[in-house]
């Protein structure tokens, strides 16, 4: 049985291999508590089974990827899915906020297409195409971020 009833998800193999190396160099005592499952874009068959059985169980799902259209998609439709149990991990105007105060001369961002909606952050549309200058965020490029949202937000001792 999970001690927790919190589990992360990253959309990108990347960030939890870089997040699991994060936590080797922490503190031994510091106790991890909550999972961290890797989805590797879109969340196959096997995935969803477990989500679903995950969430029958009462696990709330904290799910991060990339804002672009494919990454927020795929997070509009594990919101709709798993209603009152998904949580954005990273997927937020606050995360943008974020980027832009460490980033914003950084010209590594490219377009993204239109999107009519999201439904867990009624701004997040509207400010990534802030301006007539539509960014596009990985993951990786807020990875500190999710990092310290995890440690401090979310379950560990």
């Amino acid at each position: 049985a999970l001690r927790t009833k919190k589990v992360f998800i990253s959309e990108n193999p990347s960030i939890v291999s870089f997040l699991l190396n994060q936590f080797h160099s922490l503190d031994p005592r510091i106790e991890v508590c909550s999972p961290m499952l890797c989805s590797s874009g879109q969340p196959s068959h096997a995935a969803v089974l477990l989500l679903d059985f995950l969430v029958g169980e009462g696990v709330h799902l904290y799910y991060g990827g990339d804002f672009d259209v494919k990454g927020l998609v795929m997070a509009q439709s594990m919101f709709e899915r798993y209603k009152g149990f998904w949580h954005p991990w990273g997927m937020t105007t606050q995360a943008i906020n974020w980027w832009e105060d460490h980033y914003k001369d950084d010209d590594s961002f490219g377009q993204l297409q239109t999107l009519t909606r999201v439904d867990w952050d009624s701004g997040l549309i509207e400010k990534l195409i802030n301006k007539g200058k539509p960014i596009k965020i990985f993951q990786e490029m807020i990875v500190s971020l999710l990092f310290r949202e995890y440690i401090n937000k979310h379950k560990v001792r």
